[in-house]
């Protein structure tokens, strides 16, 4: 068995085939084309208690692209233990190649992000990625190994630009890009330098086409507070929407 789980993997798949809620009766569904299945146990003790969920994925579209997939969730309890409850997850193909299954994972998550961008829809984070729009970020090649490994591109030597490449390609709008000439860098903060980062865009707002034509500003705040704050500085936009 093959194991390619991590777990943006693992996010990326359970946001492409929308599993039920967890109080529904459904456990078994079809979506882009897979089977899916979902079968839980659960077991409640004195001392501890746990819940087993395994989600299955089987594509049988073409004999020679046939994949098999399980994600297998965990969540414990111990009664006695202060701290919270603790999860995990992870993945493993159980049959096929793992690059089939991330292929379909890939092109079901674009078509459905592109599927957002006719609606006011604004989607923000900090996503530990360049922007296939930025210059390579400042003292990358500097970073220490155990930094500078989070964000390697698969030729091992630049930043990765992946991330923001398939968001651009689904059609989202990267504000920053697209109303800041500067491309002000949005990590580290004057109160960070020298940490975990080079100096880069790290922090995106993404609007869909409709939400990104009724932009009339975009600022990434630096300020005394700011420089202390956070290790990345907040970013701010203002949209035009009518009531």
């Amino acid at each position: 068995m093959a194991r390619i789980g991590n777990a943006r993997t693992i996010a990326d798949i359970e946001y492409v085939i929308e599993p039920p809620s967890l109080g529904s009766d459904v456990t078994a569904w079809l979506a882009h084309g897979v089977s899916c299945s979902r079968d839980r146990h659960r077991f409640c003790g004195q001392a501890y208690s746990f819940s087993l969920e395994i989600l299955e994925l089987r594509c049988a579209a073409q004999p020679r692209q046939r994949w098999h997939v399980v994600i297998v969730s965990e969540r414990w309890q111990f009664r006695d233990a202060k701290a919270e409850p603790r999860g995990s997850k992870s993945l493993r193909v159980i049959q096929g190649k793992a690059a089939d299954v991330l292929s379909w994972m890939r092109r079901c998550r674009e078509r459905k992000l592109a599927s957002k961008t006719g609606n006011l829809t604004l989607l923000t984070g900090d996503f530990n990625s360049a922007s296939p729009h930025d210059p390579e970020p400042e003292g990358f090649d500097t970073l220490a190994t155990h930094h500078r490994v989070r964000y390697l591109a698969d030729d091992l030597q630049t930043a990765d630009r992946s991330v923001l490449a398939h968001l651009d390609a689904a059609g989202w709008i990267d504000l920053g890009h697209a109303l800041d000439p500067a491309k002000t860098p949005t990590v580290p903060t004057a109160g960070f330098v020298g940490t975990e980062f080079a100096t880069m865009r790290c922090d995106y707002l993404l609007a869909s086409r409709a939400l990104a034509a009724r932009a009339v500003s975009y600022q990434v705040i630096r300020t005394s507070a700011t420089d202390m704050a956070s290790d990345h500085y907040p970013v701010v936009a203002s949209f035009e929407v009518p009531q």
